[in-house]
Formats: C-alpha cells, structure tokens, sequence
C-alpha cells in the first residue's frame, strides 16, 4: 500500500477490537467477490479474513483516486463498477464478526492504485536515496548515512529540520510498507537502515527530507536445504551459525539473482578491499538500485545448496526471519571472505558495502 493511500484510509480511521453487533466498524481489504444484483462485497482484509459488506440504497458508495487525502473529488459509482481486486473501505454497523452493514463504501481502483503505485515508485528512484545511519545529531536534526554502490561509498547528510518530513518506522516482523508506523527522528539509530525522499545538493553530499523511512535490519547467509513454495518458505542452515533457519518470503520481498558477472565484479571488489569512501559519482546506482533493477526470481527456482544471503528485520527469534531481501548467486563472494571468517554479519565478513542488502522502495 502506498504512503498517500495510507494516509486517505487513516482519514476513517476506527479502531476495531471485535464490538458487539450493531457496534460501529470499519475494515479494509481487496474485492474478491462482487453480488451487485444481492448490493453485497466480500473483501478480504489485509490480515486474510474474508468480511461480506451488505449495501443497501442509502449506502455512499464513492470511488477516490489514490493519493487523495479525504473525499474532496470523489465520484458517486455503482455496485457493478466494482472490479475484483479493487480496493475497498467500508464504513458503517457491525451485523456479526464477518458482516457488515455499509452506511459508506470507498473504492480505489486496482488499475489507479497500480498506477500510483508505479508513480511513487519513479519518484524514489528519482530523488531517493538509502544507506546506513552513521552519526546522529539531535541539535541540528541531522543524520549522517553511509550510501554504497558498486563503486565505492559516499558519505551522505540529511536535513530534517527545514521540511518536517514525515517519519516511518518498518514494524518488528514486517517489511511491509503498509505496516510501517509513525516514527520520530529520536527513533533513529546508529547502524539503522534509512531510505531518504528528497531534494539532494548538486554533488550529492546532502539532501533536504521529506520522507524518511527507517528499520533495524540483519544480514545472514547460509546454504537452502529446503523450498516450501506454498508457504512461501525457504530452510537455510545458516554459514555463521550452523543452526537450521526458516526464511518466510513476503510477497513484498525483493527476491533476485545475482548474475555471475555481477557476482564476480563484487568478489574482485572485495579482494581489492574496496575503493576508497567518496569516489560515488552523483548519479551512480546504489547496490539497492542494482538489486531491485535485476529481474524478480520465484523461490521455487532454489535449490538444495544454494548460498543466499538474507536481509530481514530484527528480531529476537533465532530460528525464524522474514525476508525483505533474499539474494541468491552469492558463491563467489563467500570464496572471497577472509579465510577463516564465518559469513553473516552486515557485510557477509567481506570488504565494506560489497553485499548491502536493506529493504524495497516503500
């Protein structure tokens, strides 16, 4: 779900903690089935519960674009206009846990979401950037981040103090954009993932925010045992560890494949120890970048002794993550770790920034 469509469902806000019938509820999910002739929805939620909205004559129903942050240019629409997969936010009285009575129905539609979504997207290529947090400043409401490519690393600092960004924090166990929460610049941390929108200087060396995303994230790597496509679940026994770990893959995930090319550029960089911090052209794609540019690999294209390498929220379980990066094709960069030295870690034990891994574009 994209910030702005965040920010027009939060415009109805009503918390829902399972009231009795006849309670006031709201719930949001994507049209799955659509009995216009019956004036009934079915949605599933976001939290995969399936909820019947029943409609009647003195139910608003309204379509908005995507983006908007209340009903300001909204059009009346009919039942039968709905689409499966568009998006809907009901209002209205509860008739039982999976039933709603609808007073107002509003619909963002599958194709403009898309669209939006695709705009936001080009935006963050655009003017974003991402790294990690290296010094903090609380006086200036600067931070201070670290941002690699695949020639080298550049110090970056970002302003906050001139536009009042919004702040997102990505939720513990989630790297869905949609679950991400309200955050402070006080939440930032030293070692934090950010990913900045923004104005940047002509050399690149600042950029004044308007969005800042952030996340405490980990990078681990180990060899795939098993593949479980339908749970969209992937068994690694872990190269710094030893130990059996569960990588849950959310569709969100940035799932890819270096080519062997690639691979063997960030091998040789690594053996190099990397070029020298600063020689970062303005332009020049980050990792992440290169990373989300490459095509989207099926899980189901692993196989058993396959080195990946994970990047997930942190968390205190240690047999489980979840992934918001998953990278297969590593090989050659393990062969290139000091010898001796376990992977994992924030960089797989290699040179800084040959493997950094964070999360997709919000």
């Amino acid at each position: 779900m994209t910030p702005l469509l965040v920010a027009l469902l939060l415009a109805f806000e009503g918390e829902h903690q399972g009231p009795p019938a006849g309670a006031r509820a709201r719930v949001l999910g994507e049209v799955t089935k659509l009995d216009a002739a019956g004036r009934r929805i079915t949605l599933k939620t976001d939290a995969g519960q399936e909820v019947t909205i029943v409609t009647d004559a003195e139910t608003s129903v309204v379509r908005a674009q995507p983006g908007a942050r209340d009903l300001t240019g909204a059009t009346p629409v009919k039942l039968a206009e709905i689409a499966l997969g568009d998006r809907v936010l009901a209002r209205g009285a509860r008739a039982d846990e999976k039933t709603i009575t609808a007073r107002e129905v509003v619909v963002m539609g599958r194709a403009d979401i898309a669209q939006k979504q695709e705009q936001e997207r080009a935006e963050w290529r655009r003017r974003g950037v991402s790294g990690v947090i290296k010094i903090t400043d609380p006086v200036s409401q600067e931070i201070t981040i670290e941002v690699r490519s695949l020639r080298g690393s550049q110090t970056v600092v970002v302003a906050t103090a001139d536009r009042k960004p919004v702040f997102k924090r990505y939720a513990p166990e989630s790297v869905r954009f949609s679950d991400a929460r309200p955050s402070t610049f006080a939440e930032l941390q030293l070692g934090d993932q950010v990913r900045v929108l923004g104005d940047r200087t002509p050399d690149g060396s600042k950029v004044v925010a308007e969005q800042v995303v952030s996340g405490a994230f980990q990078i681990v790597s180990g060899a795939v045992k098993a593949v479980d496509a339908q749970r969209r679940e992937v068994r690694i026994v872990g190269n710094e560890t030893g130990k059996p770990l569960t990588v849950t893959v959310d569709p969100d995930a940035v799932v890819r494949r270096l080519p062997a090319e690639m691979a063997a550029r960030l091998a040789r960089r690594s053996r190099e120890a990397g070029p020298p911090e600063g020689n970062r052209r303005m332009g020049t794609p980050t990792l992440q970048d290169t990373l989300e540019g490459l095509p989207p690999m099926p899980i189901e294209e692993l196989k058993p002794g396959d080195q990946v390498a994970v990047s997930s929220p942190t968390v205190h379980d240690p047999g489980r993550v979840t992934a918001a990066v998953l990278v297969a094709g590593i090989e050659p960069l393990l062969e290139a770790r000091p010898r001796g030295m376990a992977g994992g870690g924030e960089t797989l034990g290699l040179a800084p920034g040959v493997l950094d891994l964070t999360f997709g574009v919000p």
